[in-house]
């Protein structure tokens, strides 16, 4: 795939790419021209980093990932745009997401991350904790400052 692939669709908004097994070629630039391009579904490829192709892509609100490797490490660096909501991981391979398998994402990216039809699944919790534990710990504090306030007082 070349940025010329989808000239003819400048305004594709939904993009599904999986199952691909002769694809010789993913550009970094394949997807740069689609501006209104909201939601990809899609794998990865020993050969191609996925994240690279994906941070053209600064419209992109929905990902789902096919995850053919048993590591979730770097492939999707650089794929967490601002404007995404939702990831979707799930393979049959997938068993651990290492530590940076999520970098790019930041304590102000409010994000929904679904893994699902995978046999097992591992990701350390110091990964996440690392990244949000501040925002977790405002957020609780937050909230058991509300629950004081809203608390009938029966003394």
């Amino acid at each position: 795939m070349t940025r010329d692939s989808f000239a003819g669709v400048p305004r594709l908004e939904s993009l599904t790419a999986r199952r691909l097994a002769r694809l010789e070629r993913f550009d970094k630039d394949a997807l740069s021209a689609l501006r209104g391009l909201t939601e990809v579904r899609t794998q990865t490829w020993p050969r191609f980093h996925l994240g690279s192709v994906l941070a053209a892509v600064a419209s992109l609100q929905k990902l789902s990932v096919d995850v053919r490797e048993a590591v979730l490490k770097d492939q999707l660096a650089g794929a967490f745009q601002p404007k995404m909501r939702r990831v979707e991981l799930s393979g049959s391979s997938l068993r651990v997401a290492a530590a940076d398998a999520f970098a790019g994402l930041d304590a102000n990216h409010e994000l929904t991350l679904q893994v699902g039809y995978t046999v097992t699944f591992k990701v350390a919790f110091s990964t996440f904790w690392f990244k949000f534990g501040a925002t977790l710990r405002r957020q609780a504090e937050r909230s058991d400052s509300e629950a004081r306030h809203k608390a009938p007082n029966l003394t």
